[in-house]
Formats: structure tokens, sequence, C-alpha cells
């Protein structure tokens, strides 16, 4: 769906847990440092994300953008790059349709040969498996 400034969503369990991200990504939030320090010390786990959130709202995620040589042959993944997805994430308030949205390309297939996944997969070209028998 394309955002919109004059709808609004609603969601049937509506907690702090699904919007404290929302709450407390931006430095212009309405919360104030001594909000944003009392919500961390409801629990380890909001201490963590509060402070995990306000380090990464600060990280430059554009370079996830940016082509790279070789991302399928890799044997580990860079932190470096966790964080700038995490980053992206939180910029766009945990919602993964609009961070696939930002990066589109590779995530969305626009770089596949549609015609041979087609052919690849249609039922004339598959072959018929032979069937097992566990022996009778």
């Amino acid at each position: 769906m394309k955002p919109s400034l004059n709808h609004q969503y609603r969601v049937s369990d509506l907690c702090l847990d699904n919007v404290i991200v929302k709450l407390v990504k931006s430095p212009e939030s309405f919360l104030t440092n001594e909000d944003v320090m009392n919500l961390s010390k409801v629990n380890s786990l909001y201490r963590e994300m509060i402070h995990d959130v306000i380090d990464l709202r600060l990280i430059d995620f554009t370079k996830m953008k940016e082509p790279r040589i070789g991302y399928a042959e890799q044997t580990a993944i860079d932190p470096t790059r966790v964080d700038m997805a995490t980053a992206c994430a939180i910029h766009y308030s945990l919602h993964p349709g609009m961070v696939i949205r930002y990066l589109k390309g590779k995530y969305l297939g626009e770089n596949r040969d549609v015609n041979q996944i087609l052919s690849d997969v249609s039922p004339s070209s598959m072959k018929l498996m032979p069937l097992i028998s566990n022996g009778s």
C-alpha cells in the first residue's frame, strides 16, 4: 500500500512493545530524555533495545543500495551491514515492506531473468521423479 499521511491504521493489540521503537527512534520525539531514561528502566530488554535504537539511528544506511560484487559467495556476514540493515529498519519503524521498497533492486528481483525462471518451473520442464518404494 502506498504510504499516506491522510489515513490511519489500527491494530487489535496496541501495546507499548509494538510502538516503542517508533517513540524512541527520533530525537525530535515528544518524549523527553528523562522519559527515555525511565523507559529504559522498565526491564533489561527495553534498556538494550533503547540503547541500540539510539546508537543505530545515526548510522548512514544509504550504502545498502550500492551494488555488492560477490555477495552470493560470502562466507561471513559483515557486522557493519547488519548495523546498516537494522538502522534502515528502525528508520522505517520496523516495517519490512518499507525497507524492501527502499532497497528495491536485487531484493525485489528486478535483475532476475523472468522468462528463464518461468521456463525452469513450468510443468513441461519438470521431470517426473521415480517413486521410492519401501520394498513392497
